[in-house]
C-alpha cells in the first residue's frame, strides 16, 4: 500500500493523513491468520522506529537547557527530521507522525474486532500487549483485562460459528463503539 499524495510545504512534503487512516482501518478489519501478525509487527516497527528517533537523551535535554535554543531551533532537531509526516488540509495544526495517525484511525478496534471474531494465538496476544503500551496509558493491568475479554468474546463466538456470520454483517456495529471506549 504504497502512495505518495503530497502536500508541498515549503521544501517538505507530507504524507496523506485521510488516505493513511484509511489504509490501517483497512488493513485492521482485513487481515487474517499469519497477515494480521505481519500487520501488527509493522505497526510495531513504525511505532518503535518513532519512539527512538524522538527520544531525547538526558544527556541531550542538559544540553539543551544549557543552551537555550529557540522554539524553532528545537524543532529543526536532525533526529526529527527523517520522520515521515502526515498532514490534512482540512484539520491543518501541525504535520502528524505515524504515531498520531494510528492513535486517530480506529486501526486499533479493528484489529480487536477481529480478534473476536478469530481468536488470537499466543504471538498475536503478545504483540497485542507491545501495541497497548504504545497507545493506552491505562497500565498493564486494564490491558490484561481487555486482552482476557477479547479472547473470552473469541471464545463464545467460536462456539456460536453460525452466529458469527450474523454479527460480521451487522453485530459489529454494536461492538465497535465499546471497544472505541476502552482503547481511547
Amino acid at each position: 500500500m504504497n502512495f505518495w499524495n503530497t502536500t508541498g510545504n515549503g521544501n517538505r512534503n507530507f504524507k496523506s493523513f485521510k488516505q493513511m487512516v484509511k489504509i490501517l482501518e483497512e488493513a485492521s478489519v482485513s487481515c487474517r491468520g499469519p497477515e494480521r501478525i505481519l500487520l501488527m509487527k509493522r505497526w510495531l516497527a513504525v511505532l518503535k522506529e518513532i519512539e527512538k528517533k524522538t527520544e531525547v537523551s538526558a544527556e541531550d535535554k542538559e544540553k539543551i537547557n544549557e543552551q537555550q535554543y529557540s522554539s524553532e531551533e528545537i524543532k529543526e532537531n536532525p533526529r526529527k527530521k527523517s520522520l515521515v509526516l502526515y498532514y490534512d488540509t482540512e484539520m491543518g495544526g501541525e504535520p502528524m507522525s505515524f504515531h498520531d495517525v494510528f492513535l486517530y484511525s480506529q486501526a486499533l478496534e479493528g484489529i480487536l474486532i477481529c480478534m473476536i471474531l478469530e481468536a488470537p494465538n499466543e504471538e498475536e496476544v503478545f504483540l497485542l500487549f507491545e501495541l497497548f503500551g504504545f497507545c493506552l496509558t491505562r497500565g498493564k493491568e486494564v490491558h490484561y483485562v481487555i486482552v482476557s475479554s477479547i479472547q473470552d468474546l473469541a471464545n463464545v463466538f467460536s462456539s456460536y460459528k453460525d452466529e458469527v456470520l450474523n454479527i460480521e454483517r451487522g453485530g459489529t456495529k454494536f461492538v465497535w463503539p465499546r471497544l472505541a471506549k476502552l482503547v481511547k
